[in-house]
């Protein structure tokens, strides 16, 4: 498999979209030339059994009723994954998200910045007495899930996403096999550290031999004086042939002139000798 291909399905895009509740189906599509051929993975097997993340957050799973989260139902949806063995893929967590510290009154930028509402809050019952029955706190609570609404709907559209394949032995054993990275509907497949390191180190080189090359026609010898260096003359640039031209022009606009003096000097001699007949 090249390198650099890649895998796109617009049916699937066009129907369906792509979110953090439909990337992983989307990878397990069967002409999916990343997927494993032998066998189903754990996702497929999961899915033939009606488990998945968007089935997860409206039905719940088990014991625990639906609605859920996104987080929580990605929770679950590791865990079931963890009582399997085989090929499986995992959508990694997605990038931290910064909050505006003017919303909220905090800037921590997470579900876990609890502290920076609870400080929020307290500044706002301490300045305005009327907030001290309870109205304060119910409005900084408020905030705090807008917020955390505002977090999984960003991380939901998230144009990059990032799957990792690994191979579950155990519960609490794995190898990880690969990582892909899908980017604006576009599944692809991560460089390894080995290709990284092959790409520097041949342009690293390319780059040498090209300027031995670029040096090796400016390298000169002359048995008076040893080797040297004549960067204007192994350049072979186009200022180096503009002094040839200027020096070839001096060359003959100079001889022009010594023909215009000879010719001068002949008539000259000429009309003193015309004169001297004369006089005689």
């Amino acid at each position: 498999m090249a390198a650099t291909e890649s895998f796109t399905d617009q049916v699937f895009l066009a129907n369906w979209g792509l979110s953090r509740i439909t990337v992983l189906d989307f990878f397990c599509h069967p002409l999916n030339p990343f997927k494993v051929k032998e066998g189903n993975s754990c996702n497929e097997i999961l899915a033939m059994q009606g488990t998945s993340i968007g089935l997860i957050m409206q039905n719940g799973i088990g014991m625990r009723p639906g609605p859920m989260s996104l987080p929580r139902a990605e929770e679950e949806y590791r865990v079931a994954l963890s009582r399997l063995t085989g090929h499986q893929y995992e959508l990694m967590p997605a990038a931290p998200i910064s909050i505006n510290p003017a919303v909220g009154g905090g800037g921590g930028g997470g579900p876990g910045n609890g502290n920076n509402a609870n400080a929020a809050s307290n500044s706002n019952s301490n300045s305005n007495p009327a907030d001290a029955n309870g109205d304060g706190g119910a409005a900084a609570g408020q905030t705090e899930e807008e917020l955390n609404f505002q977090m999984q709907m960003e991380q939901i559209q998230s144009p990059l996403f990032t799957i990792r394949h690994v191979y579950r032995h155990s519960p609490t054993k794995i190898s990880s096999l690969g990582i892909y990275y899908i980017l604006e509907g576009v599944i692809y497949k991560a460089p390894s550290a080995r290709s990284l390191m092959k790409a520097n180190v041949t342009r690293t080189c390319q780059g040498l031999i090209d300027a031995c090359k670029v040096l090796g026609k400016c390298a000169k010898y002359a048995p008076r004086t040893g080797p040297y260096w004549d960067f204007v003359a192994g350049s072979g640039t186009g200022s180096g042939s503009g002094a040839a031209k200027k020096n070839t022009s001096g060359k003959s606009s100079g001889k022009k002139r010594s023909r215009s003096d000879e010719e001068d000097k002949d008539e000259t001699e000429g009309d003193n000798d015309n004169d001297n007949d004369n006089e005689n």
